[in-house]
């Protein structure tokens, strides 16, 4: 009889192991693509293609003045300069550029960080004479959070 008894225990061991592994079978089989997709809805690890957006230097501003993006979200800048030499510089994101009257530059980033940054025009000019500080060629890059329902 103890022969039987442990006969009957293996088997419900094995049984046991068995129903463990198809369950972990089961789980990466159906929930590695339900977490893939899911994923993909949410934008997890997602780096959007570049947005191209034009900026043009001329009467004393950058226009447009506000620039929009979202975490993750590649940006590609597009400077113009059409009246005079001017210079583009987001501190925070460690860009600067120099854009000579009748050009173009480009530059492209990732935007890593969700915000309000300043852009301006590093290079003093008749319409920034007042004071350091006033300078009119100047704005705002807008960086919202990812997954945000104000996406440009």
């Amino acid at each position: 009889m103890a022969a039987f008894y442990s006969l009957m225990e293996t088997w419900r061991d094995r049984r046991r192991s068995e129903a463990v592994a198809w369950i972990l079978v089961l789980a990466v089989v159906v929930g590695l693509p339900a977490l893939v997709v899911l994923a993909r809805f949410l934008g997890w690890g997602e780096i959007s293609p570049a947005s191209g957006i034009s900026l043009i230097a001329g009467d004393g501003k950058w226009r447009p003045e506000v620039i929009h993006a979202v975490v993750g979200q590649r940006v590609r800048l597009r400077l113009q300069a059409v009246e005079g030499t001017h210079g583009f510089t987001i501190p925070d994101y460690g860009i600067t550029l120099i854009v000579p009257e009748g050009e173009e530059r480009t530059t492209e980033f990732l935007a890593t960080r969700a915000g309000r940054f300043p852009f301006y025009c590093p290079i003093p000019c008749d319409h920034d004479r007042s004071t350091p500080s006033a300078r009119k060629m100047a704005g705002w890059l807008v960086v919202a959070p990812r997954g945000s329902v104000d996406r440009p």
